[in-house]
């Protein structure tokens, strides 16, 4: 018996969407999130090639048109930590692909991009939302442009 391989398209709501409900969750993840990681960093932190800082931003993150298994539609996220070489951040969704454009806040509202590869994914337990650690690959000028796949 041979098995397809379906894709399963989501949404992902963005925080300027979320209810009231949505914040509050967010609020307790994130908390969550900084204790659990003050807890290990005495353990990890020196393995780790760059400090983490516990920052609390608004990420943009796109989906790159070949890998997206979302509807496509970027959407903005709350930081949990950011080193030179990585970001992680909360969605109250499962992403799906192993690569985004990041979107982190830079100087004069201008975000500065990059290609990056989520590496970490949990479920964040009793909460709504997803935990997402990802590597910063390379700098990129723009977000990857989001185009409708051909129809087939």
């Amino acid at each position: 018996m041979k098995f397809e391989k379906k894709v399963v398209i989501v949404a992902i709501l963005s925080i300027e969407d979320y209810s009231v409900a949505h914040q509050r969750a967010a609020e307790r993840v994130l908390e969550k999130l900084q204790r659990l990681d003050a807890r290990i960093a005495t353990k990890y932190g020196r393995e780790r090639r760059h400090l983490r800082q516990a920052v609390r931003c608004v990420l943009e993150i796109h989906m790159l048109p070949k890998l997206r298994t979302s509807d496509g539609s970027p959407f903005r996220a709350y930081s949990v930590d950011v080193s030179q070489s990585g970001v992680g951040f909360i969605a109250p969704a499962e992403i799906y692909d192993d690569q985004v454009c990041v979107g982190v806040p830079g100087k004069e509202g201008r975000h500065n991009w990059f290609l990056a590869e989520i590496v970490r994914k949990r479920q964040v337990p009793e909460e709504m939302f997803w935990e997402y650690g990802a590597v910063l690959l390379a700098r990129v000028d723009n977000p990857v442009p989001i185009q409708a796949e051909p129809a087939t």
